[in-house]
């Protein structure tokens, strides 16, 4: 198992993603996202890694390799989350523009723009069948846009996301 996490100090922004061995710790990979990076995740599997940043971009890599597959442009605010398919196929992107978007990760091609949202995006995931995605808003007042309510509900103002098993956590 593996774990991101960025390399600045608690606080500090750091262009630098490592991939940790979650049972040792271990740096297993490092790769740099050229600017500092706010949101990182890997495939299941941990074949892929996916970054994004202050710059705007998401960048696809192999994470077994460290080397850069795709960047990805469109977002005009920052990345603040990303989040793989569970098969990997796609990748999706959430931003402080208040748009979310999707991409295929075999060619980095857009493959949706989730666009109508009221504020800011603070998170996105995907539905454990991978056939929903579900956006954060930055206000506990807008919880989540989703296409189907079961996938995200309100906790005490706060987005749920549910487990790869279904359960809401």
């Amino acid at each position: 198992l593996a774990a991101v996490r960025f390399a600045g100090a608690a606080g500090e922004p750091s262009p630098i993603v490592r991939i940790v061995a979650v049972r040792t710790g271990t740096v297993v990979r490092e790769v740099d996202h050229t600017a500092p990076a706010t949101a990182a995740a890997l495939s299941t599997g941990g074949r892929l890694l996916a970054t994004g940043g202050v710059d705007h971009v998401v960048r696809i890599w192999s994470a077994t390799k460290g080397t850069l597959r795709h960047t990805l442009a469109g977002h005009v605010g920052q990345i603040s989350a990303v989040a793989f398919s569970p098969r990997g196929v796609t990748v999706a992107s959430a931003s402080t523009d208040g748009i979310g978007r999707v991409w295929r990760v075999a060619d980095g091609r857009l493959v949706s723009v989730l666009s109508g949202h009221t504020n800011y995006l603070v998170d996105v995931d995907y539905s454990p069948d991978g056939e929903q995605v579900v956006t954060g808003f930055g206000r506990g007042d807008q919880v989540a846009d989703r296409a189907d309510a079961a996938d995200a509900r309100r906790e005490g103002g706060h987005f749920v996301k549910r487990s790869p098993l279904g359960h809401f956590l």
